[in-house]
């Protein structure tokens, strides 16, 4: 409700001393807007994700403000911006288990998911295809006047890179109005599309070659694979070879793609569908 709505906010943007935004490592820029937002009302704001930023984001400005060593300092509030369960900050809980356990949480996230802090005030929207694109709404009902055109790039650059440039089946209409909005403020669409859909390193597109040349497909699904020193060997990061799995899900025929990653004894996998009957993420869920 909006009711809801404005409590909520009003718990992040009134916060009294520090806010800790503690944020998932792929949408960085998520939680770059709500820090530009809340500094904007003198708030102070610390920046903190468990894994060192790809360098595909070396473009933004304050990159370098975001740390990855925890200070365990007494915040009035942490927002947990883009994921919810502790187990995202594994290298964080596991110098004090009990620390967040302890502190006002709120958590902003689109993924379904049931490990949610028991204690925290949760504003989840699963039907929304970003944070950022929650965020951006919240703040254009109560917060419109500190939206700037630095800001709408930002928000612009989050539904970008979560919606594949717009080819994710999800609520297409919701999307491309606030894409609307966000350009009509100023989003430097250019500038996003220059630094993220159309540059890519040659090291990006010749680690590619070997996840095709690694390609096996049965029936409806399409599988590659890469190891840690196939990164090594192209010196790229997760972030930069994910534009193999984005290239493979366009192949014609199979329904399902799926990259493996290996890294010594644990094996990840990065899943994509392209038929709505298909849920990636229930399968995702089901093998943990």
């Amino acid at each position: 409700s909006i009711i809801f709505k404005i409590y909520f906010f009003s718990i992040i943007l009134l916060a009294k001393k520090g806010v800790e935004l503690m944020i998932e490592h792929i949408n960085l820029f998520t939680g770059e807007i709500l820090r530009k937002i809340l500094e904007k009302q003198e708030k102070k704001v610390s920046y903190f994700t468990p894994t060192k930023p790809s360098r595909l984001f070396d473009f933004l400005k304050k990159i370098k403000k975001i740390k990855t060593k925890f200070d365990y300092k007494s915040y009035d509030l942490i927002v947990f911006v883009d994921f919810s369960s502790y187990s995202r900050l594994r290298p964080f809980t596991e110098k004090d288990n009990t620390y967040f356990g302890q502190k006002n949480i709120v958590v902003i996230d689109h993924h379904p998911d049931d490990k949610l802090p028991s204690h925290a005030i949760i504003h989840k929207d699963v039907d929304a295809m970003s944070t950022a694109e929650i965020i951006f709404e919240l703040a254009q009902k109560l917060r419109k006047k500190y939206l700037d055109k630095e800001i709408a790039t930002d928000f612009y650059l989050g539904l970008v890179t979560d919606s594949g440039n717009f080819l994710f089946d999800q609520d297409h209409e919701r999307i491309f109005q606030n894409a609307l909005a966000l350009v009509q403020l100023g989003a430097d669409k250019k500038f996003i599309n220059n630094n993220i859909i159309r540059k890519k390193s040659l090291n990006q597109i010749q680690f590619l070659g070997e996840m095709i040349k690694r390609i096996q497909i049965q029936g409806n699904i399409l599988c590659s694979y890469y190891e840690k020193k196939d990164l090594q060997k192209y010196n790229i990061d997760e972030e930069e070879a994910g534009y193999g799995l984005v290239v493979m899900q366009n192949i014609d025929g199979p329904k399902v793609t799926a990259m493996f990653k290996k890294n010594l004894s644990a094996i990840k996998c990065s899943l994509r569908c392209k038929d709505n009957a298909i849920d990636c993420n229930s399968i995702a869920k089901n093998f943990g």
